[in-house]
C-alpha cells in the first residue's frame, strides 16, 4: 500500500495532539502503516514552508523489486522522462533533468560530467527512507537543487541478532531479478549487506507509429544486466557518538535500443560506480550536535556503437562536510557548516583532464513563535576560487490548533534564489564545449495549505487529507544545446524560462467490515514557457495519478492509474505526443509460514495494452506481468 506524508507530519507535532501527526495514517486498529521520517536534518528542520513528501515503509517494501521510475510515476505527479526501457530522468516544475538534486544519505550524487543521474542506476532494494521536495533549495544543498530534491537513505538495521530476506522476481520479456539481505547486530554494533541482481531481454512488442500502417514490432538491442552490492556498518562509540559507514558498488551493462526512426547501431553502454561514505554524529553536553561526512565516489561510463568508437568517461568526486546544530534559545534553532567538494573528470572526449573545486559556507536558522515558524537559509560558494552569487531562501508556516478536535490546517509559503553549475561536459567537451558558460540561476516561490481531519475513536469516520500548492519559478541563463551556423550543436546561456502551476494531492481512508480501504489521487498543472511564450518541450501541462487499495492483515489489492499529459516535441509547439492513461494492478498475499513472513505478489502493468510514448519515437512496453516471491527471516 502506498502512503504519502507531507511536511505537515513533522511540523504539526508541536501544539497539536499526537493523533494529528500523520496525514494519511490508518485508524488505530487497522493495519499499521508507519510513516518514514526524513533523516536529512536540513530537509526536515530547515526547509520551512515548502512542499515535501515521504514514502512510507510499506510502499517502499512493495516496490523493492521494481524501479524508482515506477514508484514515482504511480505515486506522485513528478515528471519522469523515460527514454524507452533504458535511461530515465526526473524533472519537476518545468526544470530540466539537471535541476533535481539526488541526495544519498545526505550527499548529492548527481553526475558532475552530465549534470544528471539515471534513475535506472538506483536500486530500490535496501532503501529505508525516501521522498522528495518540490521547488529549489540551493541554499541548503548547493548546485543542482534548482527545481527539486529527491532524497533516499540506505538504512542500517539495528535489530539484535541475525536477520535475512530473499526476493526473486519472474517477469515478462525474460525479466529475472534476485535480492538478498543479511544483517547482524547486538544493539551497539550492526552490519548489513545487500546484493541485487537483474537481467532482462526487454524484447517487448510495440506499435511503430513512425512507419506506414503502424505495424507491431519487437524491440531489439535492449537487453540489460545489473549487479549492486551495498554494505553498511553502524557503531555506537559511546552514548553521545555514532559512526556509520556505507559502501555501494554497482555495474550495469545494457544495450541501447534504437528509436522508431533509426536503424539499429548495436549501441552498448556500461555504467560502473562505487561510493563510500562515513558519517559521524556527536552530541555535545550543551545539547548541540556535530555532524561530519566524508565521501569518495567514482563513476565510469563506457559507450560504443557501430558508428561511435569507444567513449570512456570517468569522474571522481571527493567530499568533506562539517556542520553544527544547536539552539540559541528554546525556540530558536540554527545550523552552520562548511562543505568541500572536488570533481575530477577524464574523458577521451576532452582535450585534457579537468577538475573543479568547490567550497561552501552555509547557515540556517528557524524560530517558532506561538503557532508560527519562520526559517532562513543562506549559502556562499566558491568554484575554483571564484565567488558565485549568494543563494538564500526564506519560509514561513502557521499551524492551527485542531478545530473542534476534528480538523487541522497548516498554511505555508517560501521563496528563494537558486543556482546550478554547468556540467563538465557542457564546459569541456572537445570542440563543442563552452568554457565561458556561467551558472544557471533562478527565483522561485510557493504558497500552500495542508488540510486534514484528525483520527477519531469512531472507526466509521473517514480520515481525509488535502494538500494544495501553487508555485512560480523563473530560470535565467539556462543552458541550451543548439546548432550554430556551422551546424554543430553547442551549449550557451541564451535560454530563459518561466513556469507556474498548481499541485494537488488528496487522500481518504477508512476501516471497512473486512479490512481497510484507501483512496489517493494527485494532479499537477505546469505552465512552463520559454522567452517566446511556447510551452517547454516534453513538459506536460497536465498529469496525475490515482490509487485505490483494499487490504487486510494477510492480503492487499491495489489499482493504480497514471494519466500522462501531452508533451510538445519541438520549441514552436507544432507537434506533440498523445496524452495517455495506464492502468496497473497488483495483488499481494502474506501467508503465515513457520514464524517466517512470506510475500507473494502478482503485478500486471499496462493492463489495457496502451500504446504510448513519453519521449518521441522511444518505444514503451505494452502489457506485462511480474511474479514476486519473498521470504523474511
Amino acid at each position: 500500500m502506498a502512503v504519502l506524508s507531507t511536511n505537515l507530519n513533522a511540523r504539526t507535532a508541536e501544539g497539536m495532539s499526537k493523533a494529528s501527526n500523520t496525514v494519511f495514517e490508518q485508524p488505530p486498529d487497522s493495519i499499521p502503516l508507519p510513516i518514514a521520517e526524513i533523516t536529512s536534518t536540513r530537509l526536515l528542520r530547515h526547509a520551512i514552508g515548502q512542499s515535501q513528501v515521504t514514502f512510507d515503509s510499506l510502499t517502499l517494501t512493495s516496490y523493492q523489486a521494481r524501479s524508482i521510475s515506477d514508484l514515482i510515476s504511480e505515486n506522485t505527479t513528478l515528471d519522469v522522462r523515460v527514454y524507452g526501457h533504458g535511461l530515465s530522468t526526473l524533472t519537476t516544475r518545468g526544470g530540466g533533468s539537471a535541476h533535481t538534486a539526488y541526495l544519498w544519505n545526505g550527499i548529492n550524487i548527481q553526475n558532475s560530467m552530465s549534470g544528471v543521474l539515471d534513475l535506472t542506476l538506483i536500486p530500490l532494494s535496501g532503501i529505508g527512507k525516501m521522498g522528495y521536495k518540490n521547488g529549489g533549495e540551493s541554499a541548503l544543498f548547493g548546485g543542482g537543487a534548482l527545481s527539486g530534491v529527491l532524497f533516499f537513505d540506505h538504512e542500517i538495521s539495528k535489530k539484535k541478532g541475525f536477520h535475512a530476506s530473499f526476493n526473486t522476481v519472474f517477469g515478462s520479456f525474460d525479466d529475472f531479478r534476485q535480492q538478498g539481505h543479511l544483517s547482524l547486530g547486538n544493539g551497539r554494533i550492526a552490519t548489513q549487506i545487500s546484493v541485487v541482481h537483474q537481467q532482462a531481454d526487454n524484447d517487448f512488442p510495440f506499435r511503430n507509429i513512425a512507419r506506414i500502417s503502424s505495424p507491431i514490432q519487437k524491440q531489439v538491442n535492449a537487453a540489460m544486466s545489473a549487479l549492486s552490492i551495498l554494505h553498511h556498518v553502524y557503531v555506537q562509540i559511546n552514548p553521545r557518538t555514532v559512526v556509520k559507514t556505507h559502501l555501494w558498488v554497482q555495474e550495469m551493462e545494457r544495450q541501447i535500443a534504437p528509436t522508431m526512426t533509426v536503424v539499429n547501431t548495436a549501441a552498448l553502454q556500461n555504467d560502473r560506480s562505487w561510493r563510500g561514505l562515513v558519517e559521524i554524529a556527536h552530541h555535545t553536553r550543551s545539547k548541540g550536535v556535530w555532524h561530519s561526512r566524508f565521501a569518495l565516489m567514482e563513476d565510469l561510463l563506457l559507450y560504443q556503437s557501430q558508428v561511435v568508437p569507444l567513449s570512456t568517461n570517468r569522474v571522481k568526486n571527493r567530499l568533506a562536510e562539517l556542520e553544527y546544530e544547536g539552539n540559541f534559545l528554546s525556540n530558536w534553532a540554527f545550523r552552520a557548516g562548511v562543505n568541500y567538494t572536488q570533481n575530477a573528470a577524464k574523458s577521451n572526449n576532452y582535450n585534457t583532464k579537468h577538475s573543479r573545486d568547490r567550497v561552501a559556507l552555509f547557515f540556517s536558522q528557524h524560530a517558532t513563535i506561538k503557532s508560527v515558524k519562520v526559517g532562513f537559509n543562506i549559502r556562499q560558494e566558491t568554484v575554483n576560487g571564484q565567488l558565485i552569487p549568494t543563494t538564500a531562501s526564506i519560509g514561513v508556516e502557521q499551524r492551527t490548533k485542531a478545530l473542534n478536535h476534528k480538523y487541522a490546517v497548516c498554511w505555508r509559503g517560501s521563496a528563494g534564489k537558486n543556482y546550478n553549475l554547468p556540467g563538465l561536459n557542457d564546459l569541456y567537451w572537445d570542440i563543442l564545449g563552452n568554457p565561458n558558460l556561467v551558472p544557471e540561476h533562478s527565483w522561485s516561490g510557493e504558497l500552500g495549505a495542508d488540510f486534514l481531519t484528525l483520527p477519531s475513536t469512531d472507526q466509521a469516520i473517514w480520515n481525509k487529507a488535502l494538500h494544495l500548492t501553487i508555485y512560480t519559478m523563473r530560470i535565467q541563463d539556462r543552458i541550451l544545446w543548439a546548432p550554430g551556423t556551422d551546424g554543430l550543436w553547442r551549449p550557451s546561456n541564451l535560454y530563459q524560462s518561466k513556469s507556474k502551476g498548481l499541485e494537488l494531492a488528496a487522500s481518504t481512508n477508512t476501516k471497512i467490515q473486512w479490512g481497510h480501504l484507501q483512496v489517493r489521487a494527485g494532479y499537477q498543472y505546469c505552465h512552463a514557457v520559454n522567452k517566446e511564450g511556447f510551452q517547454l518541450i516534453y513538459v506536460p501541462k497536465h498529469q496525475g495519478n490515482a490509487n485505490i487499495t483494499l487490504s487486510n492483515a494477510n492480503w492487499s489489492l491495489q489499482w493504480r492509474q497514471i494519466a500522462g499529459g501531452s508533451r510538445f516535441m519541438n520549441a514552436d509547439n507544432s507537434a506533440h505526443t498523445k496524452a495517455f492513461h495506464l492502468s496497473n494492478v497488483e495483488a499481494q498475499w502474506n501467508p503465515p509460514f513457520a514464524r517466517k513472513r512470506i510475500n507473494i505478489a502478482l503485478l500486471v502493468q499496462n493492463l489495457f495494452n496502451t500504446d504510448y510514448q513519453v519521449i518521441q519515437y522511444y518505444a514503451m512496453p505494452r502489457r506485462s506481468f511480474r511474479l514476486q516471491v519473498g521470504i523474511y527471516f
